[in-house]
């Protein structure tokens, strides 16, 4: 009983593990693994942090790391010799339980059974520019595989090193989708050409996107840089969240030609939560948006700060021009999945009202069960607990008076 309640504790107290690692158990000698990683991930992790170890040795297969849309993706030849391994992510910080933590995440597979048929690298596709993927078959015979890029067909495979070339010029816009050949599934990011030449908006925001991990004794401010690249004066406003941000100055309602304003952000109060807001520039029937990525902890040492994208890339297109795509307001988050644009964030999914974060329900029922538990535990005890003294002299006094 006792154990049933504890496991059901568990199931119930919200964002007990940060990050999962959706891969296989077994793989097969030389066979190429593709690891998806999920979680609150807060700063980038980079290939330096990848270590695969057989026991307590570190081996050096082919690997590669990259964030594909919201997840990281790793992927690696398998070992030849069979036997039990390790993936390690070294010093990451990810959110567990509510809060910022830096550690090594690791998940454990073996590697048995045969050699595996055929092998490819890379294991996923990141580029905008044509690629090719290189596939080993470690047969003796020409094998014929599946592939569906850039329309589904077939390609024979000869033993031995195959190269197999493909090309984006087909490619409308920014694509995420799953490249398939043969038995593997490899995520892809391709950023194709636009539909039609852009020229660039006449107001830009810097930088294009901020995360920043605060701590929560200390109020940060965030620069930020409004250019005109026109030639004539444009008129603006500027629209955010008034609890959570302090913006100045707020006079400047205008700028000239080539003219440069730096605004000053200011975080108004922290949380215990993680917040997603906007800052949006409007001009005319155009709009940029600034996102944050806000996060909090209560250790100095893991503050930071990072900016992304300090130019933005204007062979994307604008969020309007992408099928099914929509700016999300400051007090809504994307449902789906988000793609870049010229505007910033562009949902392509629905847009929906930020709710109250229902994590007291589940620390509610935990702290339910905990005394649930004590009760029981009090209860057993009582009925359990050995006679007082008193209890044992009156025990003694009848058995000599009988």
């Amino acid at each position: 009983m006792k154990k049933i309640l504890f496991v059901l504790l568990i199931l119930l107290i919200p964002g007990c593990f940060a990050l999962t690692f959706d891969m296989k158990e077994n793989y097969a000698p030389a066979e190429t693994l593709v690891v998806k990683i999920s979680g609150n991930i807060v700063e980038p992790i980079n290939k330096d942090q990848v270590i695969f170890r057989r026991g307590h040795v570190a081996i050096a297969p082919e690997y590669d790391i990259a964030r594909i849309g919201e997840d990281y993706f790793v992927w690696a030849v398998a070992p030849s010799n069979a036997g039990n391994y390790t993936l390690v992510l070294k010093d990451v910080i990810a959110t567990e339980a509510g809060n910022a933590i830096k550690k090594d995440w690791e998940s454990n597979f073996s590697v048995s059974g045969n050699i595996i048929d055929y092998s490819v690298n890379p294991g996923f596709i990141n580029t905008k520019t044509d690629f090719s993927i290189r596939v080993v078959l470690n047969e003796d015979r020409d094998k014929e595989v599946p592939i569906n890029f850039p329309g589904d067909g077939t390609v024979i495979l000869h033993p031995g090193e195959n190269i197999l070339k493909f090309s984006i010029s087909d490619v409308k816009g920014e694509i995420y989708t799953n490249l398939k050949i043969g038995n593997y599934d490899l995520p892809a990011h391709i950023i194709g050409k636009p539909t039609r030449p852009l020229s660039p908006p006449l107001l830009d925001v810097r930088p294009a996107f901020i995360e920043s991990v605060i701590y929560v004794s200390k109020l940060p401010v965030y620069p930020v840089e409004i250019i005109n690249l026109g030639e004539s004066e444009t008129p603006f406003s500027v629209s955010y969240d008034t609890d959570l941000f302090l913006v100045s100055p707020v006079q400047v309602e205008s700028l000239k030609g080539g003219e440069r304003l730096v605004m000053n952000v200011t975080l108004k109060k922290t949380g215990s939560e993680a917040l997603q807001r906007n800052i949006t520039v409007n001009y005319g029937n155009y709009s940029v948006v600034l996102p944050f990525n806000l996060r909090f902890t209560s250790n100095a040492s893991e503050a930071s700060t990072i900016s992304y994208n300090t130019t933005r890339n204007y062979s994307l297109l604008r969020c309007s021009e992408i099928p099914g795509g929509r700016i999300c307001t400051n007090v809504q988050t994307c449902s789906g999945t988000s793609q870049n644009s010229i505007d910033g964030s562009c949902c392509l999914s629905q847009c929906i009202e930020e709710t109250t974060s229902r994590a007291w329900i589940g620390y509610s029922i935990g702290g339910i069960l905990i005394l649930v538990l004590i009760f029981i535990f009090l209860k057993y005890r009582k009925v359990k607990a050995p006679n007082t003294f008193r209890d044992r002299v009156l025990a003694a006094d009848r058995k000599f008076s009988s």
